[in-house]
């Protein structure tokens, strides 16, 4: 087999920085969820097709990878794979065992015309280490670490660098909850906390400068105080005065839709797009008024 471009040779030395995702431990729980989930797909494969157990494969590949004469002391092709996976600790040979799984079962798949065996499992394998906190998606047939994303990495985390100033504590736990909420799929709370995070930066800014505000605005009226008093400046304020309404109608128009009132006797289902969204949407938003605040 020639030699495969795996995760860890991909690999770029992680920025530090701070992040709503953790890339150096792959929880207990996860292992077991793709352990099984694994499992489950590979069982799923004709069994009239000359290669439908992908376990053989799969250690052989992963021995060579390594340099090793066996992943572990078990001596059944599943089993030894298993309890690797289970038990090892250098997390890019986890993610590489990953790819090399997905390539072969993709790889079966085709052949048999079952690629909806290989879909599903990715999609599951996704919303598991997305739910786990655990920093990568599998894209194709490729590991992807999520911060190496351009919107991620861009924006989203420069603005969780600019949250861990003291005096944006709320903000920063708002926002962090968001995260959280947007990894457990509950979008609506998502939403919610995003339009909060927006609303507790804003009166940070305000009350630092003095300008002033009612605890109980909204944030339409806490982004016209800050513009008003000059946050923007006055000869820069025609070139951005779209970008007003666009804070004006973003983040505090998508809460009011979709997270900011009971959903009443019509139970609402936000789109996991509109709320990814809004994540991005609102850490731009932060930033921006973070940084003009200075």
């Amino acid at each position: 087999m020639a030699l495969v471009p795996f995760f860890s040779r991909r690999k770029r030395q992680a920025s530090g920085t701070t992040d709503v995702y953790q890339y150096k431990n792959c929880p207990t729980k996860l292992r077991y969820q793709i352990v099984q989930m694994l499992d489950e797909a590979n069982d799923r494969l004709p069994t009239n097709y000359e290669t439908h157990d992908i376990y053989p494969d799969l250690v052989k590949v992963m021995r060579k990878e390594l340099g090793v004469p066996r992943l572990s002391n078990e001596y059944e092709w599943k089993a030894e794979f298993q309890l690797w996976f289970l038990n090892h600790q250098v997390i890019d040979d986890l993610l590489d065992a990953l790819e090399a799984a997905t390539m072969l079962l993709s790889f079966v798949a085709k052949k048999t015309h079952r690629v909806a065996i290989v879909d599903d499992f990715v999609r599951e394998l996704n919303a598991r280490m997305l739910e786990a906190g655990f920093g990568f998606q599998m894209e194709g047939v490729q590991i992807v670490q999520i911060s190496t994303q351009f919107l991620h990495s861009e924006v989203v985390v420069p603005a969780l660098r600019l949250l861990g100033d003291p005096k944006y504590s709320a903000a920063d736990a708002e926002f962090r909850q968001a995260h959280a909420e947007f990894r457990a799929g509950e979008y609506e709370d998502c939403i919610h906390d995003c339009g909060n995070a927006l609303e507790s930066v804003l009166k940070v800014i305000l009350n630092e400068k003095g300008w002033a505000f009612d605890a109980n605005d909204t944030a339409s009226k806490l982004i016209a105080a800050a513009f008003t008093n000059g946050l923007i400046p006055t000869y820069m304020q025609t070139e951005f005065a779209g970008l007003r309404t666009i804070l004006e109608s973003g983040t505090p128009t998508v809460r009011n839709k979709s997270g900011g009132h009971g959903a009443g006797t019509n139970p609402r289902k936000i789109p996991v797009h509109i709320a990814a969204f809004q994540l991005h949407q609102t850490a731009a938003a932060l930033q921006l008024l973070i940084e003009a605040a200075k």
